[in-house]
């Protein structure tokens, strides 16, 4: 076993990690190219990322997102779980100080537990998508660490 001092650690913001979070949920079903082709979309609709006011989005709002021109993919499941995640993630950050925290303790975990965790914290994050998004936020802490 890896001492903990040299596994990888995710350093991204709270808007960074909330940004991958909400990519993962919309590539579910979708190419990532696709995702990719609407995310300045995504960034203008989710106000950056910010989870605050995010949080804060009313059906009102999100039935705008999905019935309006607003340059993202228009899954009104996808983007309520989006909402509700911005929630979740204010909960984490509540309890943790920041989301990169939340994520060293899941990547601790290694990918089995650590995706079990993650699918059972965020709406729409299956199976499958737990392992993606464990994945990269081990391919970003990996990156992060070759930088220093």
């Amino acid at each position: 076993m890896q001492a903990l001092s040299s596994l990888p650690r995710y350093e991204g913001s709270d808007a960074d990690f909330f940004a991958l979070l909400t990519k993962v949920v919309f590539c579910t079903g979708f190419t990532r190219a696709v995702v990719e082709k609407y995310w300045s979309g995504f960034e203008e609709a989710f106000l950056q990322f910010d989870l605050d006011r995010v949080a804060e989005f009313d059906e009102l709002i999100i039935e705008k997102l999905v019935s309006r021109d607003s340059h993202i993919i228009k899954n009104a499941r996808k983007v309520r779980a989006t909402v509700e995640n911005a929630r979740v993630c204010l909960e984490l950050r509540e309890r943790e100080t920041t989301l990169a925290q939340f994520a060293n303790k899941v990547l601790v975990q290694g990918e089995k537990d650590g995706s079990r965790v993650l699918q059972k914290t965020f709406h729409l994050i299956g199976e499958s998508a737990s392992k993606v998004l464990f994945t990269e936020l081990l391919i970003k802490a990996r990156m992060e660490m070759e930088t220093l």
